[in-house]
């Protein structure tokens, strides 16, 4: 089964703003899963957006 991470763990991993991740899954730049009110990442989609940050800056 594929890790599932919350908002704050993914702020903690990439070194942003709780906020700023959050920002991100309403824009539709972070893939997530909305679970009742908690917002879930899995262990793809933040690969997937990690790969897409660097493809832009390239």
């Amino acid at each position: 089964m594929e890790n599932l991470y919350s908002p704050e763990e993914i702020s903690k991993i990439l070194k942003i703003k709780e906020h700023t991740v959050t920002e991100y899954l309403r824009n539709g730049s972070l893939r997530g899963h909305k679970i009742g009110t908690s917002w879930k990442i899995s262990e793809s989609d933040l690969e997937e957006f990690l790969e897409m940050q660097e493809n832009r800056t390239e």
